[in-house]
């Protein structure tokens, strides 16, 4: 390997170059790390000035310091406490900063490398031997690279050092196709609940709410449109909070408060529900599906309790399916995914009934038309493709 020349600093020479006459010098970078580089300036005066401020460079050594053997574990960790402070200074919502948490622990086996030795070969084999998604796999690499750049900010690494892993980028895969159940599966589900069940049901497939939004719906943003001498017997909910991880409460996903509005069917429901908490779907006492042997071996039906008579507390989405889930797999219902399918279902409905993406987005609650598109445009494209080549010979023939 040829060794490299750290004290190269030539002197300063003239060279034309593209028909003009100007100066140059080799030198040695030490951020770099690496010789044989050359500078040029307009003017003997100028290169003279950039050939001092690089000997100087020289004498001083690397702008980063010589404390590259830090483990990865170490730097990892500055960087979910640096991560930590931000969500503390409101900067970051909680459920971002554990989502970030996540995906930097996933790289717990490369803890103990010496950060200025990890190399993409590392990164690459431990990516391919987690056992997640593409997408997800993206998403713990992205995490990584900021946390190579934050090293390179505290000084751990040159600068150079932040395409150490782009290598082992896993390439994007392809966008999983939407799981959408049928209008009949979804009467029959309806269909098959009732009371609080029937309502929840109603409520994913007529306004595609999200789950968090769901699970954390107050009973002061539920409005009825019930006044005395009025025919109207629907109203409509207000999305100010979800339901984030660990339980606790925080602005809904894109951060934007919007009103939704509901059916008479559904505001009926709701209005038959009891107001025992602050919680329009509150985790229910009681599992009413769950079943156990009795002291003779045969099958009764079982009340488990799920929280205290006086206890309220929020529902979590496997909590949720673990009710439907009994109901659809009781009545043979073909269901395509878990509680999520019904949101994409409500979509669906509102394409299909011509509403623009703009009305969409806004009562989806997706932060701009762009996204919604990018995830709803194909169905938008399948909406009037029977339709499509009629209209093109349209007065024609």
């Amino acid at each position: 390997m040829r060794k490299i020349n750290t004290k190269q600093l030539t002197s300063i020479k003239p060279i034309i170059k593209r028909g003009k006459k100007k100066f140059y010098f080799r030198y040695y970078c030490p951020d770099l790390q690496k010789d044989g580089l050359m500078k040029f300036a307009n003017t003997e005066a100028e290169a003279k000035v950039l050939r001092e401020q690089i000997k100087e460079k020289q004498v001083l050594g690397p702008t980063a310091p010589a404390s590259g053997n830090i483990s990865l574990g170490e730097v990892c960790g500055q960087w979910i406490a640096d991560r930590e402070s931000a969500m503390n200074g409101n900067r970051i919502t909680e459920g971002t900063y554990e989502w970030y948490k996540y995906l930097v622990e996933a790289w717990s086996p490369l803890y103990q490398i010496p950060i200025k030795d990890l190399s993409y070969k590392d990164v690459q084999s431990h990516l391919d031997s987690m056992d997640r998604s593409q997408g997800t796999r993206i998403h713990h690499f992205e995490r990584l690279k900021q946390v190579i750049s934050f090293a390179v900010d505290e000084g751990y690494l040159f600068k150079q050092h932040e395409t150490m892993i782009d290598r082992a980028r896993p390439p994007r895969g392809e966008e999983t196709e939407i799981q959408i159940p049928s209008e009949e599966s979804v009467a029959k589900l309806i269909g098959a609940c009732s009371g609080f069940w029937k309502a929840t049901v109603l409520i994913f497939v007529s306004t595609g709410i999200r789950f968090g939004e769901y699970a954390a719906l107050p009973w002061k943003n539920v409005h009825f449109n019930n006044k005395r001498g009025s025919n109207r017997r629907d109203g409509y909910i207000r999305i100010t909070q979800a339901r984030q991880k660990k339980g606790k409460i925080g602005p809904p996903k894109g951060k934007k408060n919007r009103e939704v509005p509901i059916s008479e069917e559904l505001a009926g429901l709701l209005m038959e529900l009891p107001r025992e908490g602050e919680f329009v779907f509150p985790l229910p006492e009681f599992n009413a599906f769950a079943t156990r042997n009795n002291q003779w071996g045969h099958k009764q039906n079982s009340l488990p309790r799920l929280r205290g008579p006086a206890e309220h507390k929020m529902m979590t989405d496997q909590q949720c399916w673990s009710q439907l889930g009994n109901i659809i797999r009781d009545n043979h219902i073909v269901w395509p995914q878990r509680i999520h399918c019904m949101r994409h279902f409500a979509v669906s409905r509102m394409i299909d009934a011509g509403w623009n993406v703009k009305l969409i987005q806004t009562r989806i609650g997706h932060k701009s038309a762009t996204l919604t598109l990018n995830r709803y445009g194909h169905l938008m494209e399948r909406s009037s493709f029977e339709d499509e080549a009629q209209d093109m010979v349209r007065g024609l023939i």
